[in-house]
């Protein structure tokens, strides 16, 4: 019986030092404040109407591009001009991707203009352009079986179902270079998201290292599906790819950084 005593009091100590443990967690400690604030948040149009001037007014924001440095500018005097503490631009250097003029089209079986978008940091295509028939894959595994003889000399494209942005987003970044080990002469992805209404979706995209680089683009769901089924019905697609992209030398930018002091209570 004392054994158990003993016992049964260790359990009930240990329970009691659980509970004050996570009583003292910051989630529990700052639940209210932290409510608070969300809620003030939602009832705010302030960021809001931040993010509609940004996105409207003075649009994308590349960087090294003239609209980046607008928009640098525009935070700052934002800053200043709420109160905020110390704002300053730290100067930095940013990568400087041009996308350029680009187009695309299928120029057999029959001629149809393509709505493409480069992916950042993509090469050109020079002024020929690519042109060249199309092969289609849903998978990296799909590539890697069709082997150098089937993919060397054409434009591989990723039609990949949608599984979510972590996991088929992997197709748009090193696409690229896994089509071009094989010899493609160009990349396209079908746009990065579940939905569409005939909108080209873009983002970076990385080159490997020791691999030949070739330009990549994205096109829309609607003509990722229409490639596909014209391939499937047996006709060879065709597509011509004009793209100027190039990157520049690094260009000057900076981060906008500004301070709120905080307080203490008793």
């Amino acid at each position: 019986m004392k054994r158990l005593a003993l016992t049964l009091q260790v359990l009930l100590l240990a329970a009691t030092m659980s509970s004050a443990q996570v009583a003292n967690t910051l989630d529990v400690r700052y639940h209210d404040v932290a409510g608070r604030l969300i809620g003030a948040a939602l009832v705010d149009e302030g960021g809001w109407e931040k993010l509609s001037y940004l996105t409207t007014r003075i649009g994308n924001r590349l960087s090294g591009s003239a609209a980046l440095e607008q928009a640098v500018q525009w935070v700052f005097e934002r800053m200043k001009a709420e109160g905020l503490e110390n704002p300053r631009l730290q100067p930095v250097k940013v990568p400087h991707w041009v996308r350029g003029r680009e187009s695309a089209r299928v120029v057999a079986p029959v001629e149809k203009p393509l709505n493409i978008l480069g992916l950042g940091s993509s090469i050109g295509t020079g002024p020929d352009g690519v042109t060249a028939p199309v092969i289609v894959v849903g998978s990296f595994d799909e590539l890697e079986a069709l082997g150098e003889s089937r993919v060397k000399g054409k434009i591989v494209l990723y039609d990949v179902p949608w599984k979510g942005y972590g996991q088929t987003n992997t197709y748009r970044t090193s696409g690229a270079s896994r089509a071009a080990q094989l010899g493609a002469v160009a990349s396209i992805v079908r746009s990065m998201t579940g939905s569409s209404l005939y909108t080209p979706h873009t983002g970076n995209q990385n080159y490997s290292a020791g691999i030949t680089r070739i330009p990549a683009a994205a096109i829309t769901i609607e003509e990722a599906a229409w490639i596909r089924r014209m391939i499937e019905a047996g006709q060879e697609v065709r597509v011509n790819l004009q793209m100027e992209a190039q990157m520049l030398p690094d260009a000057d930018s900076a981060n906008v950084i500004a301070e709120i002091t905080g307080r203490t209570s008793g």
